[in-house]
C-alpha cells in the first residue's frame, strides 16, 4: 500500500509541478486504509513522505491521533434562526480602535444568519443579486 501511495505521489507531482494543488483522492483512500490497518499518522506521514497534518487530516472520523484526540467533523454549523419578515444588517457600534468581527444579517424571509465580517460582504452581494 505504501509503495501504491509513493508511485501515485510521483506521478501527481510530476504531473502538477510545484503548484500547490489539493493530493489526489486515491492518495487520501490508502491513506485510510493504512489507518484502518493500524499505523498511525506520524508513521503514515514518514512512510509516504507527506506533511503530518496532510495526514491527520485524513484520518477518519472518530479515529484518534497519536495524543488520543479524535478526527472532528469537517463540516461547521452556522447558526440560522428564523426570525422576522424584514431585512437587515445589524453591526455592533464600536470605538474607531475596535475591529468589527462578527455581523447579524436578517434576511427578508426572517432567517437571522450571525457571519464573520468578511464573510459577511461576500453574503450580502450575493443576497442582492437574488
Amino acid at each position: 500500500m505504501v509503495t501504491e501511495i509513493k508511485q501515485i505521489k510521483e506521478q501527481y507531482q510530476a504531473e502538477v509541478g510545484s503548484e500547490r494543488k489539493a493530493w489526489p483522492n486515491a492518495i487520501k483512500d490508502r491513506v485510510s486504509k493504512l489507518y484502518a490497518l493500524g499505523m498511525n499518522g506520524k508513521a503514515i506521514s514518514v512512510a509516504i513522505d507527506i506533511s503530518y497534518y496532510s495526514i491527520l487530516e485524513w484520518r477518519p472520523e472518530g479515529l484518534p491521533d497519536s495524543r488520543g484526540r479524535k478526527a472532528a467533523s469537517h463540516f461547521h454549523s452556522l447558526p440560522v434562526v428564523k426570525k422576522t419578515k424584514i431585512g437587515t444588517v445589524t453591526i455592533p457600534t464600536l470605538s474607531p480602535d475596535h475591529k468589527v468581527e462578527m455581523v447579524t444579517v436578517t434576511t427578508p424571509d426572517g432567517y437571522l444568519i450571525c457571519l464573520p465580517e468578511h464573510k459577511a460582504v461576500s453574503f450580502l452581494s450575493q443576497l442582492r443579486e437574488m
